[in-house]
């Protein structure tokens, strides 16, 4: 491996890290990434999600961070010179009962009261109107417009080409590093289910959808087939590198997904594979200095919904790292992981997965 000369190495060559790498090779810094395999290549989480860019059902800690992002992406392919596959065509989380109906309509003043003013309830005609073909149980559904979709794999390989014309030197294939510093992180690998359904010859839908009671998180590519995730799980293998699939999560995947949207049953499942995200202990990043180690800057545990806060995560670490003022990464901070029992977090880290993945 060649010497180099670097201010801040970047552990970690997936989206979040070459967009840091990005934002700190643009304010002139000598930046080193080093990745464990090629960049956004299977089965990083980079390459496997299903690249929903959303506001809709944030955690409040993710609130600012998810405003700014939404607001960047519209320019972030022009800005990194790079087709992101991006498009703005809003998401729709849809009720199928009166009672799911309720719950849609304090969700959407709860998310009114994050700061995302657009996010309205629609009722039965106006989400028929935005997602044509949905099952007739639909009643309601909260959409938010400024939500959209991208591909991880092309934006983060946008991210690290811009970070080189910056400077940015990129190690890829590198051995595996240990950290063998006394930090014991509340995080878990899951390995999450992706489907891709043959094309359709029509694209009919525009938003990406999903319901209150289903696990599903569905959108139409541009070649129109059906990309279809919501957090049904795979195996992951002993090292931790690699995952089988279950067939049962394929069959449950599909038919959730052929339910809400009877066209997708017109289709057959093209590819099944799987993603390995890292989750936390309590479903947020932690981002922020080390807790007593200096010098050491994490920014991890997105528990499959990080993606589409890439660009605001690259330029707030970046920020940070160069020492100014960084309230919004403030309820994601790392000394939150002090709280925890080192009990509960083997315990965590030991117990069967239980988080919807929505992107």
């Amino acid at each position: 491996m060649p010497a180099t000369q670097t201010e801040i190495a970047i552990i970690g060559g997936g989206v979040t890290g070459n967009s840091v790498a990005y934002h700190l090779a643009r304010e002139g810094q000598r930046v080193l990434v080093m990745g464990r395999a090629n960049i956004a290549s299977g089965p990083a989480a980079s390459w496997a999600s299903a690249g929903g860019v959303r506001r809709q059902g944030r955690h409040p800690a993710e609130a600012q961070l998810a405003s700014e992002a939404i607001q960047r992406w519209p320019t972030l392919a022009q800005e990194l010179d790079a087709d992101l596959h991006y498009r703005q065509g809003g998401q729709l989380l849809l009720a199928e009962s009166d009672s799911e109906a309720e719950q849609v309509a304090a969700y959407v003043l709860q998310q009114q009261s994050l700061g995302f003013s657009d996010v309205r309830l629609v009722n039965r005609a106006e989400a028929r109107q935005l997602a044509p073909g949905i099952n007739l149980q639909v009643i309601a559904g909260s959409y938010s417009p400024a939500d959209g979709q991208a591909s991880p794999p092309h934006t983060t390989r946008a991210f690290a080409q811009a970070a080189q014309r910056l400077g940015a030197t990129c190690w890829t294939n590198t051995a595996a590093l240990a950290l063998s510093a006394g930090l014991r992180l509340p995080i878990r690998t899951v390995a999450l289910q992706m489907l891709l359904s043959t094309p359709a010859q029509q694209r009919i839908l525009q938003p990406v959808i999903s319901a209150v009671s289903r696990k599903l998180s569905l959108k139409q590519l541009d070649d129109g087939s059906f990309f279809i995730g919501g957090g049904w799980l795979g195996d992951i293998t002993p090292d931790r590198r690699s995952y089988t699939t279950r067939p049962a999560s394929i069959q449950g995947n599909w038919s959730t997904a052929c339910e809400l949207l009877p066209a997708v049953a017109q289709q057959r499942i093209a590819r099944s594979w799987c993603g390995l995200e890292a989750q936390s202990i309590d479903d947020i990043p932690f981002i922020g200095p080390a807790p007593a180690l200096e010098g050491l800057t994490l920014a991890l545990g997105f528990s499959g919904h990080g993606f589409a806060l890439a660009p605001t995560i690259g330029r707030a670490v970046a920020n940070l790292i160069n020492g100014q003022t960084t309230i919004e990464l403030a309820s994601l901070n790392p000394a939150r992981m002090t709280h925890f029992e080192p009990g509960q977090i083997e315990r965590f880290i030991s117990a069967p997965h239980q988080h919807d993945y929505l992107e």
